[in-house]
């Protein structure tokens, strides 16, 4: 249980910014160099997910051709194709 409590305290004091809050209006793209090694492992335990990503990567087209559109737009809301269980599904994620 303290574990939990450590982790809930961390990410209580994080601030969730837009990446024209980051970056600055104007300065964030979907693409702009894909690479393999853009890859980067973070906390989620998600390594298996994101192997897959970056051997995708060795070929860039493949990784723009998950995404429906390639522009960034007001909502923040990007959808993109992924294959769950064989099956072709849309999903969409917030900047």
């Amino acid at each position: 249980m303290i574990k939990r409590e450590k982790r809930v305290q961390h990410w209580a004091n994080f601030i969730w910014k837009r990446p024209g809050e980051v970056y600055g209006k104007g300065n964030f793209k979907i693409f702009n160099d894909i690479k393999p090694n853009d890859i980067k492992q973070g906390h989620c335990g998600n390594c298996y997910f994101l192997s897959c990503l970056s051997s995708m990567a060795e070929n860039p087209k493949r990784i723009k051709d998950m995404f429906l559109f390639d522009h960034v737009n007001e909502a923040g809301c990007y959808p993109f194709k992924v294959w769950i269980d064989g099956e072709p599904r849309e999903v969409v994620v917030d900047d």
